[in-house]
């Protein structure tokens, strides 16, 4: 028996080693900047095949490419990876040493006896359960939050794509209203010589010209600004995006009306979506927090020698915590309120992008209004006026100034049209991004409903 009894504790000695020799152990991880500079590099400077760069293109490198989609996809990895790790049970503790005696008897000097005891923790509530599907729940809020950063970035992509594609636009009118009045000034210029205008009159055209030049300059620092943005998105050089063409662009014009674009915002809204994962999981937190009020079994086995006695004791024991006094109130009541909060978030940002979507949509049908205003009234109007003012000119009726004034004012008036455009697709934009969902396509493929992109929870 004195046999088994020291093997016994030989066991548990040798079986306590291996468990601590079978730790993790650090791995060191060096960040080198010189070399995540040079992949950067070869990553941001690999050329881009074709002239035409259409907004299908830019979504691809996007996805394949932008650095914040990446980030999240390992933090969705770092929560998977705890997820598919089950909650152990609590580790079994190991008690030994020496018990003493002293004054044992008047035959018997003092004596010292070696002690071992094993215990284990037994969980009688849902407590691991409920932990389990916590860390899942957190693992399903970081898939969904790849997705859902995934669509931001997409309509800031969007908005980024037209922004650059409308800047190359303006470009291409201005170009067409500096030839008209490079035209005037040369015109003005041989009509000085003739002696039928004075000096004013060519001065004149010349400032004209250099308030154009002027405005130029800011048109260049404008779409050095959008390339900047959209090389951001793609993880790419502006220099390569500088001179692509990007298709046309459709007509920014929404069909829903205002009661169908609130339940599309009910059901696809990016805000909103996150505010209702949020409360999901401090639901899940209240489950665990319940959980934690019911107490653990503890069980034990202890031998042990009877100091200053040819004796061994054995003992099994068996304790429970009574939960008379301490029952987790205080991180119950905590739990509870946050889902309360919660619900009372969700509904405060629900409000906010209700009354933000009344006032984007009154603002882009006013936008809209003036642009099919410009189109539909002033541009004809300015168009019969420079045929007219041509035909009065050959027929020696009006000035050659007074023509070139009026051809002028028409490229001025396309330069207003395409700014109008910019607005109203900004608007647009805005409304889709509060959406969550595409209202104008730019490519074949689109977006689906939001709530087929993401994963439910179980």
């Amino acid at each position: 028996m004195k046999q088994f009894i020291l093997n016994y504790r030989i066991y548990i000695l040798t079986f306590c080693i291996l468990l601590l020799s079978s730790c993790q152990s650090y791995k060191p991880m060096a960040l080198n900047p010189e070399e995540v500079l040079s992949d950067l590099e070869k990553q941001r400077t690999k050329p881009i095949e074709g002239e035409s760069f259409s907004f299908t293109d830019a979504a691809t490198l996007m996805s394949e490419n932008n650095l914040q989609l990446q980030r999240i996809q390992q933090t969705y990895k770092s929560f998977k990876s705890v997820s598919d790790i089950k909650t152990p049970w609590p580790n079994p503790e190991l008690e030994f040493g020496p018990a003493h005696g002293e004054n044992l008897s008047e035959k018997t000097a003092s004596a010292t006896q070696p002690f071992v005891g094993i215990g284990f923790t037994i969980p009688l509530g849902p407590r691991l359960r409920r932990n389990d599907e916590l860390n899942q729940l957190k693992t399903l809020q970081a898939y969904n939050e790849q997705v859902i950063t995934h669509r931001e970035l997409y309509f800031e992509l969007k908005k980024a794509y037209v922004r650059f594609s409308l800047a190359n636009k303006l470009q291409t009118v201005q170009s067409d209203i500096k030839q008209v009045l490079d035209i005037n000034r040369k015109s003005t210029e041989k009509m000085k010589e003739l002696g039928t205008v004075t000096s004013l009159s060519v001065n004149s055209i010349k400032l004209s010209q250099a308030e154009f030049q002027l405005q130029e300059f800011n048109q260049k620092i404008y779409l050095h600004t959008e390339v900047n943005k959209l090389s951001r998105l793609l993880s790419l050089s502006p220099s390569l995006l500088q001179s692509k063409q990007t298709n046309n662009l459709p007509k920014p014009e929404v069909t829903m009306d205002l009661n169908t674009l609130k339940k599309q915002l009910i059901s696809n809204s990016l805000k909103l979506s996150r505010s209702e994962m949020d409360f999901h999981l401090s639901d899940a937190k209240l489950r665990l927090e319940l959980a934690e009020q019911y107490p653990d079994l503890k069980v034990g086995f202890t031998s042990e020698d009877e100091v200053g006695e040819d004796k061994r004791t054995f003992s099994i024991p068996f304790s429970i915590e009574l939960p008379v006094f301490d029952r987790n109130q205080q991180a119950i009541a905590q739990a509870d309120s946050e889902r309360l909060e919660m619900i009372a978030l969700y509904k405060e940002k629900l409000n906010d992008s209700l009354s933000n979507l009344e006032t984007l949509h009154a603002q882009y049908l006013l936008c809209f209004q003036k642009l099919s205003f410009i189109k539909e009234s002033l541009l004809p109007l300015a168009k019969q006026n420079t045929q007219d003012a041509e035909r009065s000119f050959k027929l020696g009726a009006i000035s050659p100034l007074r023509y070139l004034d009026l051809l002028a004012d028409l490229q001025k008036l396309n330069f207003e049209k395409v700014q109008q455009e910019n607005e109203c697709w900004m608007k647009l934009l805005e409304i889709e991004s509060l959406v969550g969902l595409p209202l104008v396509k730019l490519s074949d493929k689109s977006l689906a409903p939001l709530k087929q992109a993401l994963k439910k929870q179980e």
